[in-house]
């Protein structure tokens, strides 16, 4: 492969070519074609009557209002499904510490229940006159 080729297989003499035959676009013709582009449009804006105007712009502003009524209404309902989010957490919670003490009793009950058997078992076997369906 030669000094002059790229890797893709284009020739450097190629590419030279290529950029001569482009088109140079000097920054003075860019700059009148932008500001004749901008004389263009607000001359188009300016050929209608002020009436078409003000219409124009009041019918923007009619539907920047409807799209602010619509976020509002948007937002008192997100507001409003936040307050009943809480709220259901927060009952959340108080049923759920009423199931822990609920929890705490029933053990404390049943490691008591489960005390007495031993100590009717040792008491039994002191003393013989329990009946015996009284044992577990």
């Amino acid at each position: 492969m030669s000094k002059d080729s790229f890797s893709n297989g284009h020739n450097k003499t190629d590419m030279n070519n290529y950029d001569t035959l482009k088109k140079k676009v000097s920054l003075k013709e860019f700059i009148d074609r932008k500001s004749s582009s901008k004389i263009t449009q607000s001359e188009s804006f300016n050929s209608h009557s002020p009436m078409e105007q003000i219409r124009y712009w009041r019918s923007i502003a009619a539907v920047a209002q409807a799209n602010a009524a619509g976020q509002l209404a948007k937002t008192e309902k997100l507001t409003q499904e936040l307050a009943r989010l809480r709220w259901d957490l927060s009952i959340s919670h108080m049923e759920n510490n009423l199931l822990r003490q609920n929890l705490a009793s029933v053990q404390a009950e049943l490691n008591h229940v489960r005390q007495i058997p031993k100590d009717i078992t040792n008491y039994a076997q002191h003393n013989e006159s329990i009946h015996p369906a009284l044992f577990p």
